[in-house]
C-alpha cells in the first residue's frame, strides 16, 4: 500500500519536482504538473 507522506501531503514534494523540471529548459506540459492535484494514495494506515 502507498503511503503518503508529509511533502506529498503538504505539495512541497510537487513543487520541489516541478521547479527542477522547469529548470532543465525542457517543455513542461502544465495540464500534468500545474493547478489543486488529488492524491491517489490513502492516508497512512497508523502502521
Amino acid at each position: 500500500m502507498p503511503i503518503l507522506t508529509e511533502g506529498m501531503a503538504d505539495g512541497s514534494s510537487l513543487e520541489y519536482t516541478r521547479q527542477a523540471l522547469k529548470a532543465t529548459g525542457y517543455y513542461i506540459d502544465p495540464e500534468f504538473w500545474d493547478g489543486e492535484a488529488n492524491s491517489c494514495c490513502p492516508p497512512n494506515p497508523g502502521i
